[in-house]
């Protein structure tokens, strides 16, 4: 299945550059664009305009020269112009987006082997985790003490509550024991689940692999004919895609002095191989970019790495988020099935589709199902689910947790919430917790704000330390705080930290709040709409729901380069394992309230 090419959706575009600009309104374009006028291959002014477009598509910047264009001459329908290649854009998008819905809908269906770590963890800070030295341990030290059951960690918005988890719990994933070596047709063991499903998708629109011929022709190219009689062969598209990935991915080449996976070497030439302007062509190089990262990605032993204690050794991890798989009874029973694999899986389904069978039952079923292993279940925003006498509104879910903290087990339960739950008296003697009321100590504070400037564009790297210094303080070394300080700076090449830390609108009694409200302020027209959308979907989504939601209204809006401004300026998180973008929760809460209410027109 081929992609269409969305070149044939720019006539319009192109028809007006030809006969609604004049030869120095392109040239002038040319020039806002950093392109030289003269230097196109073409003399008469409509062949400029094609050549001019030519060159744009090829180079992904077609929403940049509209909005170029726009600044030049107003009164040209520019958004009439591109709404055809916006929506043909969004079209393919979506083909895409429901190839990828499919393999995973085939995936719940048909694989049920074991899975050890079930959902995505939710942030990767192994990087960029500073202190919570004493945290981290108690949180380990609680978790192989056989006698505890549940261990929450409370604090309010944006002191770090689930990048504290997600650094500890990074440990233990390296301890779980590995999957056994993928056979030809399954995933192979180094690839995440979502980068996996993400990667299948891509390859079902290339038509390489619509026959066992067809993908032979591609490994003709000197990067893949190592391999090219050792293809394995397949009877249909899902099972050759499959099978490539697989046998690809345990082969590297030496290019140029240095090891290349054979995979990301196929996405390359294929991307190659499509037309500039194809909607699959930007996807496969990012998902090669995202291979060549995970395969050159040193292997660090949990036992060697610094800071961390001896810990127990556990049989899976579940990681369950109020944000974005859902905080319910029903979610654990599947989600369980998924780490615990066939036949348990199965045993499990049909256990929770008896009507007859009370919910109280249904809880020690799962329990009991739990007790030969050691499992982490993590609780993310627990606040989300709590009702106002913080104890958790679903009964199954309640049940599940009372009786987990009561009974003999392996499972070890993680929260992370804003206020302390509420549990049964008899359950709190196998609690702990780990209260995160201040945030990071100065020292570690200034060393954070240098590491948000490596290459000292934003003036913190080498700023001086008595600046950082007072930043830590106004800011109260809250994670989130020093985040959005620096995302301020990038957004404002102007300002400089000295007149920033002066401003006592926004360095006042609520500072993460008048840091946000800086920062919101500071966004272009564009960036604010791609966070409205996003607070609207108050969980995490890829770009495609982004651009789906405001086509209708903002035709000419370039969702991902808004998305990428907005993550290289620390007001959205991507992560790279699903393809997700996602606001923090007090991000969420301030820009969903600017929402106008009520219907606009478009474009307002």
């Amino acid at each position: 299945m081929t992609t269409p090419s969305l070149t044939q959706h720019l006539s319009p575009l192109r028809q007006v550059l030809a006969a609604q600009m004049t030869a120095d309104d392109l040239s002038t374009l040319c020039f806002d664009l950093g392109l030289d006028y003269d230097a196109l291959p073409a003399q008469e002014q409509g062949h400029k305009a094609r050549e001019l477009l030519k060159r744009i598509v090829q180079e992904d910047r077609v929403y940049e020269l509209v909005n170029a264009g726009k600044t030049i001459r107003p009164d040209v329908a520019w958004d009439a112009a591109i709404a055809a290649w916006s929506q043909a854009q969004l079209d393919a998008d979506m083909a895409w987006w429901r190839a990828k819905r499919d393999w995973d809908d085939a995936d719940r269906r048909e694989r049920r082997e074991r899975q050890r770590v079930v959902n995505v963890r939710p942030l990767d800070v192994t990087h960029t985790f500073k202190d919570r030295v004493r945290e981290a341990l108690a949180l380990r030290e609680h978790l192989t003490d056989g006698t505890v059951r549940l261990v929450s960690v409370v604090g309010r918005g944006g002191m770090g509550k689930t990048a504290l988890v997600s650094y500890v719990l990074a440990d233990l994933e390296e301890m779980i024991a590995p999957v056994t070596e993928a056979v030809p047709g399954e995933r192979p063991a180094g690839i995440p689940p979502a980068l996996y499903s993400r990667l299948r998708a891509a390859l079902q629109t290339c038509g390489a692999f619509d026959s066992d011929a067809a993908l032979r022709a591609i490994f003709v190219d000197a990067r893949l004919a190592p391999w090219q009689s050792q293809i394995p062969e397949a009877d249909s598209v899902f099972a050759r895609i499959q099978r490539t990935i697989a046998f690809l991915f345990a082969h590297t080449a030496d290019i140029s002095g240095h090891a290349e996976n054979a995979l990301v070497l196929l996405l390359h030439v294929l991307s190659e191989q499509t037309e500039y302007g194809d909607a699959n062509q930007r996807r496969l190089l990012e998902l090669a970019d995202e291979l060549t990262i995970l395969t050159n990605a040193p292997v660090e032993t949990a036992s060697g790495a610094q800071g961390k204690t001896a810990a127990q050794v556990v049989d899976g991890i579940l990681y369950l988020s109020a944000r974005s798989t859902g905080l319910s009874l029903e979610r654990l029973y599947t989600d369980v099935g998924r780490m615990l694999g066939d036949p348990v899986a199965s045993r499990l389904a049909a256990r929770w589709a008896d009507r007859d069978t009370p919910l109280a039952a249904k809880v020690e079923y799962l329990l009991e199902t739990l007790q030969e292993g050691v499992y982490v279940i993590l609780l993310d925003n627990l606040e989300d689910v709590l009702d106002d006498d913080n104890a958790i509104q679903e009964e199954g879910l309640r049940l599940f947790v009372e009786r987990c903290m009561l009974q003999p087990g392996g499972t070890r339960l993680i929260t992370t919430s804003r206020e302390q739950v509420s549990v049964a008296p008899a359950a709190v003697r196998s609690a702990r917790h780990i209260p995160l009321r201040e945030g990071l100590p100065e020292d570690d504070a200034m060393a954070l704000l240098r590491d948000f400037d490596p290459d000292g564009r934003l003036g913190l790297r080498d700023a001086p330390e008595a600046d950082l210094r007072r930043a830590a303080q106004l800011t109260q070394g809250i994670p989130r705080a020093l985040e959005v300080l620096a995302g301020i700076l990038d957004r404002d090449p102007t300002l400089t930290l000295t007149e920033l830390l002066a401003d006592e609108t926004v360095f006042g009694e609520q500072v993460m709040e008048g840091l946000i409200a800086a920062g919101y302020e500071r966004l272009g027209e564009e960036e604010r709409r791609v966070m409205e959308a996003l607070a609207v979907f108050n969980r995490p989504v890829d770009a495609t729901a982004i651009a789906f939601l405001l086509q209708p209204w903002f035709p000419a809006l370039d969702v991902r380069a808004s998305l990428r401004r907005l993550v290289n300026s620390y007001f959205v998180t991507f992560n790279r394992a699903t393809g997700e973008y996602s606001l923090h929760p007090m991000d969420r809460e301030y820009v969903y309230r600017r929402i106008p209410e009520g219907e606009q027109e478009q474009g307002e």
